[in-house]
């Protein structure tokens, strides 16, 4: 859903009383409270539903920021009148045309108006909607200049598209048809048809027990549209599903003009210079997330957002407010220097450090930093670079001598002055000599005069209409850094000798089972298309930035819902590159396996701070001193739990590292006996043991927790003893316990822990046995019989999908 400059996009929303039919919508949320993915229903009405695709393409085209791209927004079937067809005299075909938004850059305000917007009220007084005569207002809307229209002279550069928005279930005259329909033929005008409910043959989607009305009034905008230029017809679902999908917006460059210049610029009349006019156009250029500076400015807008300039008296519209007290906007920066002396003893002494005055910065010295020492700068050497604008060409090299690494920014189209037909002539000779030779230019370009100037390279291209350049910026010489690294199969000894076999080098067979493994993985040819032919699983073109995009959508959803805590779960085009395909995993499973063994791959679990380990228990050693049993007789020569805690310490840190995890376990079940409750269940048959637990001890939660930590260990063990059999039934076993005993707030965290290192380290696992199976992923309301979960059945089964 791009947005085009010079352009008018002009909405007829039909507000009759039956678009106030109720419907049930469902959609994904982000709670960023809990973190989690939610998947609802909630009730609207079919006017409310299908006005969120107008407010995603208003929103859109207030993201762009364009002042060439207007919008207007038309309601018919109202109970108001108000249009320019009926202010110039013609009143009995208009009335209920009611025009809320007319052509120009839209603002935030016309959003607040669409969220407030609900279909008339039965009323016998009130005609019934008719989409042709809100036609014929859309078009000489748009052809209004004192209304925001075009003159007649633009009609020809800017385009101009309706939308019209209706349900079909009102009856109105087709009089006139034929001539609106040429009108908008001649007018260029694009035409978009938007049916709620309509029949999709592409889908197959078919409205059960359809009216008659409405099925006459879907015949009659087929035939309508068919001789129309580029009108079309589709449902409002599909319509607001497009609307929500990520969008590139395509930009076009504006010219940058300078002077490609070659030899001496200032003897242009010898024969070994020359001088050519060019422009420079963007071929690429980065996008990034929106700034904060940006959102700031759109929050600043909301605030000022009303609906208060419409009627009160309008009947389809609510009231609407915005309290500035509760909007954040972004926070004032300022700069702030200090000493680093300062900082330091402040930090020491914890103070507060304080800055210096504000016209310090004024005595400040600039400085390069060269390693620890700062060189400090004449002021004199700071001055501004006597240089002019233009591209001057330096010399010629090799085309195949320049690697495609060396290009460190964006590229440009370099074109002729298309003003000037010399200059054509002399840039295309160039290019194709360029061309036929094999050769690139090396380039010195200042794009601004006493700018900076920077190292380029031209490359040819020659195309069947035109012929150009691809400039781009390239480093010098001392920017380019060769890095030597060792070959992996082999040793170099400093006298040449070759070593091939040794303890840390790859055997053939390692050198092959790696090779297959790297096949294994291959994405290339992981897809398949229509035709049966392999393709690459990845496509750039086919791929969006979730950063750029997810952020985008959040803003956009805030626009229409700023009292909502939550925002739109992520599209799925934006995360459908994020897991590997099932059948590259199960296709290399195998050879993962057999390197595993070949290589002797062992899991080795971290080792811990001995250090944080003994002070971590020190306070505790210090308390049970404190507070001896009275049961402990000092005189009985046993010693007591503290003095064998203190000796372990001691032993600990006489021995370091390497026997620390196993004694620092007999150290706290020691010191904390109470603390074993929570260490895994050990038993051969764990599900067996829990069972047994649970019903003879009364700490169920402890119990609980136990089989929680046994299936964390279970899926921590080394690679060729873990028991995916038993993991799963300790899992069936927990959640069942946990749904029965009143610990399914407790079950529910646990799962949603445990989700991402499923996925990514069990994936099989996770694909085999959890995905899809309800009955081993969230307890739901109904499973839980103490009623504390708040997990609907919809959430349990999208839990267990995604």
């Amino acid at each position: 859903m791009s947005v085009v400059a010079r352009s008018i996009t002009l909405f007829a929303i039909d507000v009759s009383a039956s678009m106030g039919r109720p419907r049930t919508v469902s959609e994904s949320t982000f709670d960023a409270e809990s973190a989690t993915l939610r998947v609802g229903e909630r009730r609207t009405t079919d006017l409310e539903w299908v006005t969120e695709f107008v407010s995603a393409k208003i929103s859109e085209i207030i993201l762009r920021g364009l002042k060439t791209a207007k919008a207007a927004v038309i309601l018919y079937g109202s109970s108001r009148t108000h249009n320019v067809v009926n202010d110039s005299g013609i009143v009995d075909q208009y009335e209920g045309i009611d025009e809320i938004f007319r052509p120009d850059h839209p603002t935030l305000e016309i959003l607040d108006k669409l969220k407030n917007l609900r279909a008339v009220e039965k009323d016998p007084n009130i005609l019934p909607g008719d989409p042709l005569a809100a036609l014929v207002d859309a078009i000489q809307l748009s052809n209004s200049p004192e209304y925001g229209g075009l003159k007649d002279s633009l009609k020809g550069s800017w385009k101009r598209t309706i939308y019209l928005l209706t349900d079909g279930r009102s009856h109105f005259s087709r009089d006139g048809a034929d001539t609106i329909k040429d009108k908008i033929k001649a007018e260029g005008i694009q035409l978009r048809i938007l049916g709620i409910d309509f029949d999709d043959p592409l889908t197959g989607f078919r409205e059960l027990n359809k009216s008659r009305i409405k099925e006459e009034n879907e015949r009659f905008w087929n035939d309508f549209l068919h001789g129309i230029p580029d009108a079309r017809i589709a449902t409002a679902e599909d319509a607001i599903q497009q609307a929500r999908l990520p969008s590139i917006q395509l930009t076009t460059p504006a010219p940058s003009r300078s002077i490609l210049t070659f030899g001496s610029a200032e003897d242009l009349a010898s024969k070994e210079a020359i001088r050519i006019p060019i422009c420079q156009y963007k071929m690429t250029e980065a996008q990034r997330p929106m700034t904060q500076v940006k959102i700031s400015r759109i929050a600043q807008d909301k605030a000022k957002a009303s609906v208060g300039n419409m009627s009160k008296s309008h009947p389809v519209h609510g009231e609407a407010s915005v309290d500035e007290e509760e909007v954040t906007f972004r926070v004032n920066q300022r700069k702030e220097y200090y000493v680093v002396e300062d900082v330091g003893s402040a930090v020491k002494d914890k103070e507060t450090a304080k800055p210096l005055p504000e016209e310090a910065e004024t005595a400040f010295k600039r400085a390069w930093k060269l390693g620890a020492t700062l060189v400090p700068v004449p002021n004199e050497s700071l001055r501004e670079m006597d240089t002019r604008a233009g591209m001057e060409i330096l010399h010629f090299s090799k085309a195949d001598k320049y690697r495609r690494e060396y290009s460190l920014d964006q590229i440009w189209f370099v074109f002729a002055d298309p003003d000037q037909q010399k200059s054509q002539v002399e840039l295309s000779s160039l290019v194709k000599a360029l061309a036929e030779l094999e050769l690139i230019a090396i380039v010195r370009n200042v794009r601004k005069d006493r700018n900076e100037p920077e190292l380029g390279v031209l490359m040819p291209c020659v195309e069947e209409t035109y012929d150009c350049f691809y400039y781009t910026r390239a480093p010098f010489r001392e920017d380019v850094k060769k890095f030597i690294f060792p070959p992996l199969d082999r040793i170099l000894k400093k006298d040449g000798r070759e070593v091939r076999n040794g303890p840390n080098l790859p055997s053939e067979e390692q050198q092959r089972e790696m090779d297959d493994f790297v096949d294994a993985m291959d994405l290339m040819h992981a897809d398949k298309d229509d035709s049966g032919n392999t393709i690459p699983w990845f496509d750039v073109l086919d791929s969006f930035n979730p950063a750029i995009h997810n952020l985008k959508n959040a803003v956009k959803y805030r626009f229409v819902n700023p009292e909502n805590h939550a925002i739109p779960g992520p599209h799925g085009e934006l995360v459908k590159f994020f897991e590997t395909p099932l059948h590259v995993l199960q296709r290399s499973q195998p050879v993962i396996e057999h390197c595993r063994s070949l290589f002797r791959v062992e899991y080795l679990p971290p080792k811990g701070n001995s250090i944080r380990k003994r002070n971590n228990h020190a306070a505790m050693l210090a308390d049970e001193e404190a507070a001896p049993s009275p049961s402990q007789n000092p005189s009985s020569g046993k010693e007591s739990r503290a003095v064998k805690a203190k000796k372990m310490v001691s032993k600990l840190s006489d021995e370091g590292d390497e026997t620390e995890d196993e004694e620092a376990t007999s150290l706290m079940n020691l010191v904390k006996p109470e603390l074993q409750d929570h260490f895994p269940i050990t038993e051969e048959d764990p599900v067996e043991k829990f069972r047994e637990l649970i019903e003879s001890e009364k700490d169920v939660t402890g119990i609980c927790k136990r089989m929680q930590a046994t299936i964390e260990s279970l899926l921590h063990a080394p690679q060729d003893s873990l028991d995916y059999d038993k993991i799963k039934n300790c899992i069936v076993a927990c959640k069942d316990a946990c749904a029965e005993y009143e610990e399914a707030l407790s079950w529910n965290t646990f799962i949603r822990s445990i989700k991402p290192e499923l996925i990514r380290n069990h994936r099989l696992f996770w694909e085999g046995e959890i995905k899809g199976r309800t009955e081993r992923g969230l307890i739901t309301e109904d499973q839980d019989e103490a009623g504390e979960s708040k997990v609907n059945d919809e959430e349990a089964r999208v839990f267990v999908t995604t």
